[in-house]
């Protein structure tokens, strides 16, 4: 009985199957469209085995779906409509009674031809160019009504709708380069459109129109007249300050001399000079280092107005302790005090000292020196000149000697080892080494008095100095020795590797493979995806396997050699090389739209983040009624969120967001709405300043403070914000830009010391809708 029961339920079983189409029936695969016509396209696809006919259905957008059958693997779609993106799909029928069917198959999109020749802009020119400006043109095409203009120097699109066929760009960056496009759009619902024109570039004017011939002239108690040659621009920015002191008064002049009065006297003072090529959009250039030789220094004359401290003189040393005293000169606020081991290149500085004061935690049996000034305000805007130095010894023994005898032996193409005298006391020892070419230390403890420097580059010079540690919790250290020279054996040369080839490519992987470069001891790959940041993978050999790619998706990549273990001595990447993986690359529509932080002005618009936009996302929005904006993220700037700004307050927007997937493949716009903030209180105007000048009001704006808060790894910078937003720029003593930060808002900006290459004196510039600020910085 149960036999029986059991085959019964196996042939009801096969019997449903049969009737819901639960049978295997393979889905599509290797989709193609080809023949794009104004109205029609040839869609293919490989054939399924067993399959009786196909289902293919199209549509534009989120509009119904038109459906079609096939007895073949391929379709022409007709009665198409021009200048419009197309989404397709097809399915698999096992049996003609069509019970038995696979799912649907990916999306595969195109665009088909533009009608009555809504062709793409021709002949697109870029001219008078300026800091910030530059004119744009093109050639007219007949049936256009309008033009569509996007550039960008980083991962944004701007987008711009002309009626004309040229434009004005204004506000733009000072010394970037812009890529731009033009598309003709021949239809009031945007339907008729050309492509976009070729990749066209221009590089905005540099401003760095720097000052020559400084001079200081006419110094009196409390005035001088400063001069020095005119250059093209705006006006001039003056940076004064006493020198010595934390703060910098900033102002804006029209002409090429200025005449600052109500001085300190007997004061020495430091100015400096930066071009304004831009006035109203507040584009500088770097200021005119300064320099005694130059004349860029002048002293007032009179008695000083914060006298140095007198007598400043040293109690008996201890081990590690002095007692240090002077004679106040004035009515000082306080006295900075340094200190430092002879030789040593900081100084260690006391601020707001009274009239005496001991230093403790000194090193035993020591040189020492120390000085002494005046601080006659509390913001320290006023300082005099620094004392005469002392020079004291601790007693006891010396704790930690600086190593001597240095040498260098067993040099060969790729090592070295240094040798010196073993230092009384000391536990350990740090040798630190580079190439002369490199900025960059590389430091290796040791525990006997020679080390072995390996994976060096041939064909090299090094300069390497030890000094030694002679406490386990390294708060005793000897000042470093001289430097001492070699030269690695050896050629210099890293080859770039040729003969790029590609093989074995399925939809998720390709093969790899290149010229060995003789010499190399491993190869650095950079592959990437259209318009997408580069994806690194390194290799021992001459060869590699990329993994987890994307399907059907045209990929670029480039090798080249290293040539030495420290990765110092390679080759220049190779001539670029292209694969396109298998199969159909289909592209999902975000999902879960919504707005944060709304404000009066802006909105962050989000969305979930979809897997197949490999190049980003497309957002547009438009106050209802109104035209739409667009802006572009990229893959590696943006996962799923961006800022909308430029908003109306108290009115509601439409947005959307579409993926970009490839070069050609995007998905649906997908829309939201939401409504901005009501606006803030109007501020009144005070002591009528509408009335007054555009240089009066920057004369009187107080430019936003700023310290620096010591770090061994990063720059830390304190801002007094006063919730504006402010631009930060550093600049080398060249005036070179090392780093840029826009709009910040937090009160510290926190700068990671490797990225301005390892240059000691810096300039930091904090740039606000109250001023411009500007200090000096000795960088450890």
């Amino acid at each position: 009985m149960k036999n029986i029961y059991k085959w019964v339920s196996i042939v009801l079983l096969l019997t449903f199957q049969n009737i819901v189409g639960y049978s295997q029936c393979d889905t599509p695969t290797g989709q193609m469209t080809a023949n794009i016509t104004t109205t029609s396209a040839d869609v293919s696809w490989t054939a399924v085995a067993g399959a009786d006919h196909y289902r293919v259905r199209h549509r534009i957008g989120n509009e119904s779906w038109t459906y079609s059958t096939s007895g073949t693997n391929s379709f022409s779609l007709l009665g198409l409509n021009s200048s419009t993106n197309y989404r397709w799909e097809v399915r698999t029928f096992c049996t003609a009674n069509e019970l038995v069917k696979s799912d649907w198959s990916s999306s595969l999109f195109f665009q088909t031809l533009g009608a009555g020749g809504c062709d793409t802009p021709t002949n697109p020119m870029s001219a008078n160019l300026t800091v910030s400006t530059v004119d744009l043109s093109w050639d007219s095409e007949p049936n256009a009504l309008f033009y569509r203009i996007r550039y960008k120097d980083g991962n944004f699109w701007t987008y711009i709708d002309e009626p004309t066929t040229s434009v004005n760009l204004t506000n733009l960056n000072v010394n970037s380069t812009y890529r731009w496009q033009v598309r003709a759009v021949c239809s009031a619902d945007e339907v008729s459109k050309s492509q976009w024109s070729g990749n066209q570039y221009f590089t905005t004017n540099q401003c760095l129109n720097t000052v020559s011939n400084l001079v200081s002239s006419n110094v009196m108690d409390d005035e001088a007249t400063l001069d020095w040659d005119a250059v093209a621009g705006d006006g001039y920015e003056i940076a004064l300050t006493v020198q010595g002191s934390q703060v910098w008064d900033t102002i804006f002049v029209a002409t090429n001399s200025y005449n600052p009065t109500g001085l300190y006297t007997g004061t020495d003072y430091r100015w400096e000079v930066a071009v304004v090529c831009d006035l109203s959009n507040d584009i500088v250039s770097p200021f005119t280092i300064s320099t005694p030789s130059d004349n860029h220094e002048f002293t007032t004359t009179g008695s000083p107005a914060c006298p140095p401290p007198i007598g400043l003189n040293n109690g008996t040393p201890g081990n590690t302790t002095v007692g240090l005293s002077w004679t106040s000169e004035g009515a000082a606020f306080g006295y900075d005090v340094q200190y430092r081991v002879v030789g040593a290149k900081n100084w260690i500085e006391i601020p707001n000292s009274d009239t005496d004061i001991t230093l403790t935690d000194l090193y035993t049996g020591m040189p020492y020196e120390a000085r002494v000034r005046s601080v006659c305000t509390a913001n320290h805007s006023l300082v005099g000149r620094f004392s005469a130095k002392i020079k004291f010894n601790t007693t006891g023994p010396i704790q930690c000697e600086t190593p001597t005898n240095m040498s260098t032996t067993g040099i060969g193409n790729n090592q070295a080892t240094t040798n010196w005298d073993d230092v009384s006391g000391g536990l350990v020892y740090n040798v630190r080494y580079r190439p002369d070419n490199s900025n960059q230390w590389i430091t290796v403890g040791s525990d006997d008095n020679s080390e072995l420097l390996s994976s060096l580059s041939s064909g090299v010079q090094y300069r390497w100095q030890v000094r030694a540690i002679c406490a386990a919790d390294t708060s005793l250290i000897s000042v470093s020795s001289d430097f001492t020279f070699f030269t690695t054996s050896g050629v210099s040369s890293c080859d770039t590797p040729t003969n790029l080839s590609t093989d074995a490519t399925t939809g998720s992987t390709a093969d790899l493979s290149w010229q060995a470069v003789v010499g190399a001891v491993s190869y650095s790959i950079r592959y990437k995806n259209g318009n997408n940041n580069w994806n690194y993978v390194t290799s021992g050999t001459a060869s590699t396997q990329l993994s987890e790619l994307s399907t059907g998706v045209l990929y670029d990549w480039q090798v080249k050699a290293v040539c030495s273990g420290d990765g110092l001595l390679q080759s220049d990447w190779s001539s670029n090389s292209t694969f396109t993986t298998t199969g159909a690359t289909a592209c999902e529509n975000p999902t879960g739209l919504n707005v944060t932080s709304i404000t009066a002005s802006q909105v962050t618009a989000n969305w979930t983040e979809s897997l197949t936009a490999n190049r980003g996302y497309s957002v547009r929005f438009k106050p209802s009624g109104g035209t739409y904006t667009y802006l572009t993220t990229t893959a590696s700037s943006s996962d799923n969120s961006i800022l909308l700004p430029g908003l109306t307050a108290s009115t509601s927007y439409v947005w959307g967001v579409r993926s970009l997937c490839a070069t050609t493949l995007e998905s649906d716009w997908i829309h939201s709405t939401f409504v901005t903030s009501d606006p803030p209180l109007a501020r009144k105007a005070k002591n009528n300043s509408q009335e007054k000048s555009h240089q009066e009001r920057i004369v009187e704006k107080k430019p936003l403070d700023f310290n620096f808060v010591p770090d061994n790894t990063n720059l830390n910078i304190e801002v007094e914000t006063r919730d504006n937003p402010f631009d930060l720029e550093v600049y080398d003593f060249s005036g070179q830009l090392l780093y840029q930060s826009k709009g910040n808002l937090n009160k510290t900006v926190i700068i990671n010391k490797e990225l301005l290459n390892s240059n000691r004196l810096i300039i930091v510039r904090i740039i606000s809708e109250t001023g411009i600020s500007a200090k000096k910085y000795l960088l450890d």
